[in-house]
């Protein structure tokens, strides 16, 4: 469950308000966080920077408020700083900070992918590269979602490069799972308002967004295991 409302409460900001500096409704914050619809990526960055917390803290993921500077190091001198402060919050809150930095990182290096496949998958299909309701990169949200795509679109990479003619038919296949996979994930993620639905209606396209969490789970652990 995400954390925006608990947020929002002890920083003692009202759905109104937050709605204004979304540029949306109330009634649109009570769905975000009721669970009863997803933000997209900017939204939630949004939230986040108003916040002056983490996407996977306000997502839930992580129970690390905000991941310290130090781990965005350059030069020597940041390392010695980053021992300092292992050394300070301890091994294991340590693991997870960093765990968390990396999550945020790869989830920044999947954004120039899914723009990619977007425009792909737009060229292929016909449609508007603009449109706000097939764009990967702005409804594949979820950070533990999005780390998981990158790790499959790994291993398309090293299948790619790889020499062996077997190889090429497996590749294609994953190619094509990738794609279905974020097009699950897209219906699942598009709607505009559930309250425009049956319940019945609502009850499939939350099944599909459940569904299709479950398939890039499965999908990634046969990869690995093969």
């Amino acid at each position: 469950m995400n954390r925006i409302k608990e947020i929002r409460k002890r920083q003692k900001i009202s759905q109104d308000e937050l709605a204004n500096v979304l540029n949306m409704s109330r009634q649109a914050v009570s769905h975000y966080e009721r669970g009863d619809r997803e933000p997209k990526l900017a939204t939630w960055q949004k939230m986040a920077d108003f916040f002056d917390v983490d996407i996977g803290f306000l997502q839930g993921i992580t129970n690390i408020r905000k991941v310290n500077a130090l781990y965005d190091y350059e030069h020597e001198t940041s390392l010695k700083n980053l021992k300092k402060h292992r050394d300070k919050v301890g091994a294991d809150y340590f693991e997870e900070e960093l765990n968390q930095h990396l999550y945020s990182k790869n989830s920044n290096f999947l954004t120039p992918l899914l723009k990619d496949l977007t425009k792909v998958h737009n060229d292929k299909y016909g449609i508007d590269e603009n449109s706000k309701d097939f764009n990967f990169n702005e409804n594949i949200h979820n950070l533990e979602i999005r780390n998981k795509i990158l790790e499959i679109f790994e291993v398309v990479a090293l299948l790619g490069q790889s020499n062996y003619k077997e190889s090429l038919p497996v590749l294609s296949y994953i190619y094509d799972l990738i794609e279905n996979t974020l097009e699950t994930i897209i219906t699942a993620n598009s709607i505009d308002d559930l309250d425009d639905f049956s319940e019945d209606e609502q009850k499939e396209y939350l099944e599909k967004k459940e569904n299709a969490k479950k398939y890039l789970d499965d999908l990634l652990k046969n990869y690995k295991d093969k």
